[in-house]
């Protein structure tokens, strides 16, 4: 099946990558803006892909199946639009839209579409040690979950700085969409819909987004804690820890390693205290970052993929795409103010 790449930044790059390596996918269009950023990856990478200045004019020359959109946020919706338009099945790099009202748009856009594959690009959702915790939650292994606290750091940004990512009106945001989004698709697959949230943004460095954040989330049986910032020293890549307590045993997992303690026997675990690397887990056949979410990159591509051909939903779909956004968005609104999302605003 042929695909195309759709945006030939960073994360274009890597998608173009993964695609090459997917057992039944072709790299076969390239899609940027500017020419010399598809000559740059023809060069770099080898690839006889073809490269196009739009989408139309890609589907002109190649049949397409799917298109993989990495450009950035501001413009997912139109482009997602359009590839619907055109009868694409469409991967949205994450998060699904700068802005609320974008996102909503998008799967009103893709209900119009029910034959389309839509899945966006929360790449913690493949990875291995990341779907043994949703496991070991769902089998109750730790009893009764009463508590946890997470953080996300990044060492980016320690004095102003330019680009679209920093200009509210493109980006939506700073630290939280732009990086956090992983970790709080991951708290909603486990723990479920927000019932309310709490939360301080601050700016440090940058005029329009915030570096940093202090969120308190509420769902259903337990509440927790998220602090967050990209101006933490320190941390080269992006870093996710999480710590969940419960009633019979304590859990902590982060990008490196999984560590189980029980105080009795669960999930085909004996009781005591177990630490896992990730690399028990990772079952990527290919993986071209291991130190930065290679595996989940590899996988999560695989599965659209994979969607693409049996014509079944992506794991990771548009819906779940638009829940971030929805707590994102109260998040941004909250500043110390406690606010309430119905389960109905998230589905």
């Amino acid at each position: 099946m042929n695909f195309a790449i759709i945006g030939l930044g960073k994360i274009g790059i890597m998608h173009a990558a993964m695609v090459r390596n997917v057992p039944g996918a072709r790299l076969a269009a390239l899609v940027d803006r500017v020419p010399q950023l598809g000559a740059h990856v023809q060069s770099m990478m080898g690839t006889p892909a073809p490269f196009f200045t739009s989408i139309a004019e890609a589907l002109r020359h190649v049949p397409l199946r799917g298109a993989f959109v990495c450009t950035p946020q501001f413009a997912h919706r139109a482009v997602a639009e359009e590839c619907l338009e055109a009868g694409l099945d469409v991967f949205v790099e994450k998060p699904l839209a700068h802005c609320l009202e974008d996102a909503e748009a998008l799967l009103a856009a893709r209900r119009q579409c029910p034959q389309a594959v839509a899945s966006v690009g929360f790449m913690k959702a493949h990875e291995g040690h990341y779907e043994e915790v949703g496991r070991l939650l769902q089998a109750k292994a730790l009893g009764d979950v009463q508590r946890f606290e997470a953080s996300c750091y990044l060492s980016q940004v320690f004095a102003p700085k330019k680009g679209w990512i920093y200009d509210r009106s493109r980006s939506g945001g700073g630290m939280v969409i732009n990086s956090t989004c992983h970790l709080l698709h991951s708290l909603l697959r486990w723990f479920g819909p927000v019932r309310a949230v709490t939360a301080m943004c601050h700016s440090i460095h940058s005029a329009e987004v915030e570096d940093m954040a202090a969120i308190e989330l509420e769902f259903a049986n337990l509440s927790g804690r998220v602090a967050t910032s990209w101006s933490e020293p320190g941390y080269n890549v992006e870093t996710s820890t999480v710590r969940i307590d419960g009633s019979t045993g304590t859990l902590e997992v982060n990008d490196r390693a999984l560590r189980l303690e029980l105080q009795q026997p669960a999930a085909g675990y004996e009781a005591g205290v177990h630490v896992l690397p990730r690399a028990a887990f990772d079952r990527a056949a290919f993986n071209l970052s291991p130190g930065y979410g290679g595996e989940g990159y590899y996988r999560e591509d695989e599965d659209f993929v994979s969607a693409c051909r049996e014509r079944r939903p992506s794991r990771v779909d548009w819906d779940e795409g638009l829940a971030v956004q929805r707590l994102i968005d109260a998040i941004y609104r909250s500043q110390g103010q406690r606010i309430e999302l119905t389960e109905e605003s998230q589905s």
